[in-house]
């Protein structure tokens, strides 16, 4: 009886790239182990690449009157990287924000190009722009941060007492 761990017979989980078991100088009968990525933190990377090219693209390179003020906080590509949603704070109404929001679905091919070319990937992932807090709240959020600031909270029913 021949031992197991003598027979390389396992096949790869997932291969990372088909031209490596050639480039090993391996048959395919004869299969090579790979690990289940070659870089674990290239994910991580590409997604904060994306993001920062995006809000360079977006603030700088952009010249549609619809975009209002905002920040690209984060984008998260998927394991596959065919899809990439982009959390975006916004600043403005609820009507601004959506003309911005119209603004980027409609840039979205030329963004996407401008992608490809700075990073140079193999695969782009889609962009999805989302925005990172609603608009009613996004309106209320200097309010809000204000009233942290000077630390104390908004009394509903009393008033303060007057000094």
């Amino acid at each position: 009886m021949k031992d197991s761990l003598s027979q390389n017979t396992i096949s790869p989980p997932a291969r990372c790239h088909p031209a490596l078991e050639s480039a090993a100088g391996k048959s395919p009968s004869h299969p090579i182990l790979y690990p289940d990525c070659l870089d674990p933190h290239r994910h991580t990377r590409v997604a904060e690449s994306i993001r920062e090219e995006l809000e360079e693209l977006i603030n700088y390179e952009l010249t549609d009157p619809r975009i209002g003020t905002l920040a690209v906080t984060e984008a998260l590509v998927s394991p596959d990287y065919r899809h990439a949603h982009i959390r975006l704070a916004l600043e403005g109404t609820a009507e601004e924000q959506e003309q911005t929001l119209a603004a980027l679905e409609h840039a979205k091919a030329y963004l996407k190009y401008q992608i490809t070319e700075r990073l140079q990937l193999y695969k782009t992932p889609d962009l999805h722009f989302i925005a990172g807090m609603s608009a009613s709240l996004a309106a209320k959020a200097p309010q809000i941060l204000k009233r942290i600031k000077r630390g104390r909270p908004k009394d509903e029913g009393t008033e303060a007492p007057k000094e």
